[in-house]
């Protein structure tokens, strides 16, 4: 919990990594790498969209859709996105929320609805 590892890490086949594990650009994923308990897609290459500096802690927030769904990685948040509205919503930070879901519209927007660049 809580490992970093540098850009250009290498992980081979079956490699496990549990929440708070971070890895820079350029990491590699083996055939088989599995972390955020599978929710994963099985293309790493799949589009996403990032967006840095946001919400109260200014940390970097991901989206990306497989399975037709939208998921998040925002700080230790790993969800789809109706899990990671109900945390917003939860949390009662009006100006972190407002930042969130623009970041989530915009993300929308741009990966469309399959996760297929717009």
């Amino acid at each position: 919990r809580g490992s970093s590892f540098g850009r250009g890490s290498r992980f081979d086949e079956g490699a496990r990594f549990d929440e708070g594990a971070r890895f820079d650009e350029g990491s590699i994923f083996g055939e088989g790498s599995s972390f955020e308990n599978g929710k994963t897609p099985d293309d790493w290459r799949r589009p996403f969209f990032a967006v840095d500096r946001i919400g109260s802690k200014h940390r970097k927030a991901y989206f990306f859709r497989f399975g037709g769904v939208m998921h998040v990685r925002a700080g230790c948040f790993f969800g789809d996105e109706a899990e990671f509205l109900a945390k917003l919503d939860a949390d009662g930070d009006t100006r972190k929320s407002r930042q969130y879901r623009a970041a989530l519209e915009l993300a929308r927007d741009i990966l469309g609805d399959d996760g297929e660049t717009a």
